[in-house]
């Protein structure tokens, strides 16, 4: 598989994609790209990977976790973008990815939704995509907990403070205030 004039081969497999757990309306997912730690290209210059769900998935970003061999996991830049999240991989190396997503639905009723990555490079500023791997599941919504049942108020916020462009770089130490607006127009 050869793409853009970066003459790059990509070898048999160079993406894999799975849901690995579902539980009530969490989806868990692993990537694996690079697999085999082929090294693609002279220079060592870095691939992108761009994992996109559908739009009835929302991800946990405290549950990013990346794994890298043959390299480290501060070599993994990342950043998310509405339903995509963009990763600089670096060549030469084999890297996990495993995040969670909550999956919107009713309890009780079949929800549908997938997941898509794409490795590529970067050529004139331009993401040329390369191989894909696609995952598409049909599951029921259930309850767990209190998290998606209930009639009562029940609501959650997660913060995440990190580096503009580079999410893998939290923010310690960062500071936020939560007010309630009563009648607000």
């Amino acid at each position: 598989y050869v793409n853009g004039s970066l003459n790059v081969t990509w070898p048999d497999g160079m993406v894999e994609k799975r849901l690995t757990a579902f539980n009530g309306n969490l989806a868990t997912y692993q990537i694996t790209v690079n697999p085999e730690g082929h090294t693609l290209s002279e220079d060592g210059q870095t691939y992108t990977l761009k994992d996109t769900f559908s739009k009835n998935q929302a991800i946990n970003y405290g549950s990013i976790k990346v794994s890298v061999t043959n390299g480290s996991e501060e070599d993994v830049a990342y950043d998310f973008s509405g339903q995509t999240g963009t990763y600089a991989i670096p060549d030469g190396a084999k890297v996990v990815i495993t995040y969670t997503t909550r999956v919107s639905g009713t309890v009780g009723n079949e929800a549908t939704f997938s997941n898509t990555a794409v490795v590529g490079r970067t050529e004139g500023g331009e993401f040329v995509p390369g191989p894909t791997a696609t995952v598409s599941e049909t599951e029921v919504i259930t309850p767990t907990g209190t998290d998606i049942s209930g009639t009562g108020g029940v609501y959650s916020i997660d913060l995440f403070a990190y580096a503009e462009g580079h999410m893998e770089q939290g923010l310690e130490g960062a500071v936020f205030r939560i007010g309630e607006q009563v009648n607000a127009v």
